[in-house]
């Protein structure tokens, strides 16, 4: 093109620096396809902080510099951002349930402006409940975070107490609406004699992941998060698909749409690299000693 043509990316949560190895993946991926920042393409970035109720004018401004498309993360951040872009083309790096959220019409044949990357969070579930089970033999009771509010974290908690019930333990439910009523969901899972937590990946609980991590260990409860970065602040696992791996991805959407192609026409893609990360250092601190058919499957070890 003669002039530059442009993406947004807005993050919900996380710093510059956090959120670098996604921006990369994403500008790599379309360097290889031919856009090379700072020549046909720019690259606008907006950052959410975990402000929930700025998303939806924070993405505003994003659209009104007319990019060519916006890219976001998840399905949920997606469906806030659908009403405040006009006909900006939107593609997701780790949805949930997009068919389910209204996003697109299938899997197949999205419709509309919005496709990008599945990560089946919800058939997640059963695997991060077996690693934390195997990680944990004689767990009875589990406590489990969720944003209040979120559709997905309803379905997602039908799926934890289905699965909790099928093994003959309990689950605690706390519903979430800010990082201040974290402390006291942990007072009510010791309460309850809960020895492990599970949350739904979330921005909140992204931003609070040290906190989560700190609380865990100081009521002896083992803690499972969503992606690496949870285990990185001290969770006992953290198991998803490599969101990197979807920016990467991304990009062969954006290059289709960057040359006219039609977003509504483009197939949602499964997610397809997953990774496993073990905190040691956590495992130690909650004296638990993981079995070597856990430690087989991890991807990434932390000290």
């Amino acid at each position: 093109p003669k002039e530059p043509r442009r993406i947004g990316l807005f993050f919900e949560s996380g710093s510059p620096e956090i959120n670098a190895p996604y921006i990369r993946a994403m500008t790599e991926g379309l360097a290889a396809l031919g856009w090379k920042e700072g020549s046909n393409l720019g690259v606008e970035i907006a950052l959410g902080r975990g402000e929930q109720e700025r998303y939806p004018a924070i993405v505003a401004e994003l659209a009104a510099r007319k990019p060519a498309l916006i890219v976001v993360r998840t399905d949920t951040i997606a469906k806030m951002a659908s009403p405040v872009t006009g006909e900006t083309p939107i593609l997701f790096a780790a949805a949930f349930d997009p068919v389910g959220l209204g996003l697109v019409k299938s899997l197949a044949n999205p419709g509309g402006r919005i496709t990008g990357i599945s990560s089946q969070n919800r058939e997640l579930s059963p695997k991060r409940f077996a690693l934390l089970k195997e990680a944990v033999p004689r767990l009875k009771r589990v406590g489990a975070l969720y944003r209040k509010g979120d559709a997905n974290a309803e379905l997602w908690l039908k799926e934890v107490v289905k699965l909790a019930n099928a093994n003959g333990m309990r689950v605690i439910p706390a519903a979430i609406q800010r990082r201040e009523d974290i402390a006291p969901a942990f007072e009510l899972f010791a309460k309850q004699k809960a020895r492990g937590v599970l949350n739904i990946p979330d921005a909140l609980f992204f931003e609070a992941r040290v906190q989560l991590a700190e609380l865990s260990i100081k009521h002896r409860m083992a803690s499972t998060g969503g992606n690496s970065e949870f285990a990185v602040a001290g969770a006992l696992l953290a198991y998803a698909p490599d969101v990197a791996s979807g920016y990467r991805r991304l990009a062969g959407m954006a290059d289709k749409i960057l040359r006219g192609a039609d977003p509504g026409t483009i197939p949602v893609e499964q997610a397809n690299v997953y990774e496993l990360a073990v905190n040691l250092g956590t495992a130690r601190a909650l004296g638990i000693k993981l079995p070597g058919s856990l430690m087989l499957q991890a991807t990434r070890v932390i000290e």
